[in-house]
């Protein structure tokens, strides 16, 4: 495996880019959500707590995607802001945390910060949390056979949907890198998590704050950041 030369290597001088909490040199599993957390909410709280209890996780990393190449600029709040409110968010959570990683590496694809992670701290097992969405879409991530062959994935499932997953071509290229919640932290390929999710979404908090201000999805130090800075 050759990694891309132009990535940036985390050094022990910006190893406080993931939000203080790190201690580099300890193995741990680690469970990977990344998303623009425009603005991050309890749906994202939700995901990560069940991913951390089903797969025995020590750590979720919340990934802020300086911009995330498939969603556009518009009401995107500026990065430092949906940083601080992500950190808000895992604030009192020990094994939540908020970090500026794909900033700092300089990388946008899920394959590109996956080897630079692995550069970093090869004595974790990191594994990438995922919406049935995106394995279902899968091929049309870059480098996306070499990501189910080097890495691990979570694959959220929202009840009901394992014939239509299994029919991914994802699913079909690689059955046998299926794994167990178990096998999961010492392997590659993918395991369906059961989950159902908190129905909510960024767009429809945005929406709902441009018209009355109002939303149950947002967490109180979340929302008074927001009305502090009068974003959305």
């Amino acid at each position: 495996m050759t990694h891309d030369s132009s990535l940036v290597k985390i050094t022990d001088q910006n190893i406080s880019l993931i939000d203080g909490k790190i201690k580099q040199n300890m193995t741990k599993f680690i469970g990977l959500l990344g998303g623009s957390f425009n603005p991050p909410h309890l749906g994202h709280l939700k995901m990560a707590e069940y991913a951390q209890k089903s797969l025995g996780l020590d750590e979720v990393w919340l990934l802020v995607s300086p911009q995330n190449p498939i969603k556009p600029k518009e009401n995107m709040a500026a990065y430092h802001d949906r940083l601080h409110m992500t950190k808000l968010l895992s604030t009192q959570h020990d094994w939540l945390i908020a970090s500026d990683t794909e900033k700092h590496l300089g990388t946008t694809k899920t394959f590109e910060t996956l080897l630079g992670l692995q550069s970093t701290f090869p004595d974790h097992h990191f594994i990438w949390l995922i919406g049935e969405d995106n394995f279902i879409n899968f091929d049309k991530w870059y480098h996306w056979q070499e990501l189910l062959n080097q890495f691990s994935f979570g694959v959220f499932m929202r009840p009901g949907e394992m014939d239509k997953l299994m029919s991914s071509k994802a699913a079909k290229h690689a059955p046998e890198k299926q794994q167990s919640t178990s096998s999961i932290r010492e392997s590659q390929g993918w395991v369906f998590l059961d989950n159902d999710p908190i129905h909510c979404s960024s767009t429809d908090i945005r929406d709902a704050l441009k018209n009355n201000g109002q939303t149950p999805f947002l967490n109180p130090e979340v929302r008074d950041y927001i009305k502090e800075k009068g974003l959305y």
